[in-house]
């Protein structure tokens, strides 16, 4: 080719470029469409996170209940925390020894501690705390949300009908673990899906907090051993060996300190309350082979029936004093069936969740039945609403596509979206209910319990043992050492208990649990003489009595009357040791009087009758024959 003069070179530089093909207008519109896409997911992103903290902020505060809850546990929680941030180590030291702590897994109280370390211990804040949880996991399940169904509204919809459920915004205002427990599962799983896999897990960064919260969850509850499990199963799945071996490799050597601290001081409660029959009744002992079916089988019907319906949606209300009904029935298995087709239509991760959530439930099922209501499932209804309301979503998306020919971006993917918003209203009475509650007091029944509590804490010795149901919520106002009584029928059995654990005062309440009047009131109507009233609230009647052991009868029964050897001593000193028959003195025996004077010999029906000998105070003897309580010769004869 002849070489081009410069000025030639120089006018072809000059020249405009030619105008692009077809092919390459099209991919200009189309880039440039995808960058308007992503401004608006940005735009959309910021204006629905801005909406829903101002939701937050205005919702939470309407519900706030400063009022420590009712629950036993939330106290429990507060008391292991206070142990940790005062450095007493992982005790409850609410009892009268202040031993090792079994029962909950540390993370909660961990969270507990940091709160009261470097903020304050008041009651009030770590509520705030937990508000303060609450409102990042709903950000949290914004984006894990979006990932999961590939559409900002939707999630920004079901975000909002998250933050009106009752029941997630009471726990959210009480010291209980299920807030955290969701908080830290959400962002697992947000971390999980957004791992990538063709990284070395040793490799990914990302890697490492995903192990590190998929541990706390279980340090948590126990019940985090079900996300566990799906992601596992997910792993295996998808054949992943390398992610499967790191993740159970990591995970056993996290969690290995408390499982190795649970064996040394004897195992967890969880586990021995597990195969009770009724751990409030654990005279009916442990479960047999077909009692695993039977309580399946009820669990399974409640949870279809009751639990699932009224966690996910409140604003439908159960009577658990009722029977089941055929309505129940058909709401409860209407609303699987959906939400069974929302996780058919879910575009991302359906096996992840699949297995997450009947992981949750092969466990909740094994339960013991008298651990009821929706409670217990609350980390997991954010899921059960979102596969419903996707359900719901795909089935109005197919009837309008095959029905009505509609195929519109934005009426599929904004509009019906945010038809969603018109359910709110079906939450708001729920919202109000709360906000009622906090604006309440407390019944009479818990108003006399927290008032004893405040009058011991200032009128009995600081190490006096205390003993009655609800020992922490008792101990959060008394501030004295704490126990409950044994779970046993046998009366003989639950006054040597108090015996054993020193218990000084017993408080004698109308709270409403079964067991009190099951337990602890026919001990103490047997053997009233060793309880003395020192406090006594009226409306409704609650007592705090002084236990005495050495005072009224110790020893044998039969029939519920005194039968065989036994001790009784009177208030005023008198004693008597030996033989009874039905509630009377009757055989040999001791009785000896407050001057130090003593009978020993035969007795009937509360007489001296055979023979005997009468020890004076100062130190004379007679020995005769008696016969109804009066000697046969005086020593005169």
């Amino acid at each position: 080719m002849a070489h081009k003069p410069k000025y030639y070179r120089q006018r072809q530089k000059n020249q405009p470029l030619p105008k692009p093909g077809k092919t390459a207008r099209k991919a200009t519109i189309e880039e440039t469409r995808q960058k308007q896409r992503e401004l608006a997911v940005k735009i959309f992103t910021v204006v629905y996170l801005l909406i829903l903290f101002f939701s937050y902020v205005k919702t939470y505060q309407y519900i706030f209940d400063e009022k420590l809850d009712l629950g036993g546990d939330n106290a429990n929680y507060f008391i292991l925390g206070k142990a940790l941030a005062e450095g007493h180590g992982y005790k409850s030291i609410s009892m009268y020894n202040a031993p090792p702590h079994n029962h909950f897994p540390p993370g909660y109280p961990a969270i507990i501690a940091f709160v009261m370390k470097f903020f304050s211990d008041e009651i009030t804040t770590i509520k705030t705390a937990n508000g303060i949880m609450f409102f990042f996991t709903l950000i949290i399940l914004f984006f894990v949300f979006r990932k999961l169904t590939q559409n900002i509204h939707l999630s920004f919809v079901l975000c909002i009908i998250t933050l009106l459920n009752s029941i997630m915004l009471k726990h959210s205002t009480i010291m209980m673990s299920e807030i955290p427990y969701m908080l830290f599962t959400s962002l697992n799983i947000l971390l999980f899906i957004n791992l990538d896999f063709t990284i070395h897990p040793l490799k990914n960064r990302y890697f490492y907090p995903f192990l590190l919260t998929l541990s706390f969850v279980y340090y948590i509850r126990s019940l985090g051993i079900a996300l566990l499990g799906g992601i596992l199963l997910y792993l295996l799945i998808k054949k992943n060996w390398k992610y499967l071996i790191a993740t159970i490799s990591g995970f056993a050597l996290l969690a290995l300190p408390w499982f190795i601290r649970g064996k040394i001081i004897g195992g967890g409660s969880y586990m021995s309350q597990l195969f009770m029959k009724n751990p409030y009744r654990p005279e009916m002992g442990n479960m047999e082979m077909f009692d695993w079916f039977t309580r399946f089988g009820k669990n399974l019907m409640r949870y279809i029936t009751r639990e699932i319906p009224s966690g996910t949606f409140p604003f439908i209300h159960v009577d658990y004093d009722a029977d089941i009904t055929v309505m129940q029935w058909i709401i409860g298995i209407i609303i699987l069936l959906i939400a069974a087709y929302g996780l058919y239509k879910l575009p991302k991760q359906r096996i992840l969740i699949l297995w997450y959530l009947l992981g949750t439930f092969g466990i909740v099922l094994l339960w013991p039945d008298v651990w009821f209501g929706p409670r217990y499932i609350i980390p997991v209804i954010p899921f059960i609403l979102l596969l419903t309301v996707y359900g719901i979503y795909g089935g109005v998306l197919m009837v309008a596509e095959r029905k009505y020919k509609l195929n519109n971006r934005l009426i599929s993917n904004i509009l019906i979206p945010w038809l969603f918003l018109f359910s709110i209203p079906l939450f708001l009475p729920g919202v109000k209910e709360l906000h009622a509650f906090a604006e309440g007091v407390y019944s009479n029944t818990y108003r006399n319990f927290f008032e004893i509590a405040k009058w011991s804490r200032y009128n009995t010795p600081a190490d006096a043992i205390f003993c009655c149901r609800k020992p922490a919520l008792f101990y959060a106002y008394a501030q004295r050492p704490m126990t409950l009584y044994k779970y046993t029928t046998d009366k003989e059995e639950l006054i040597d208990d108090l015996k054993e654990k020193n218990v000084r005062f017993v408080v004698l309440e109308q709270l409403g649990y079964a067991s009190t009047g099951r337990y602890l009131v026919p001990a103490i109507q047997r053997y009233p003489l060793k309880f003395n009233i020192i406090q006594h609230l009226q409306d409704p009647d609650t007592y705090l009595l002084e236990f005495n052991y050495e005072l009224d009868y110790i020893g044998e029964w039969k029939d519920e009357k005194k039968n065989g050897h036994g001790k009784f001593t009177w208030e005023d000193g008198r004693i008597y040791e030996g033989d009874w028959k039905d509630d009377m003195m009757t055989g040999y025996g001791t009785f000896t009087w407050p001057d130090g004077s003593r009978y020993e010999g035969q007795w009937f029906d509360n007489l001296r009758h055979g023979k005997g000998t009468f020890y004076s105070a100062d130190g004379r003897k007679m020995e005769t024959e008696w016969r109804f309580d009066k000697p046969l010769y005086s020593p005169g004869d």
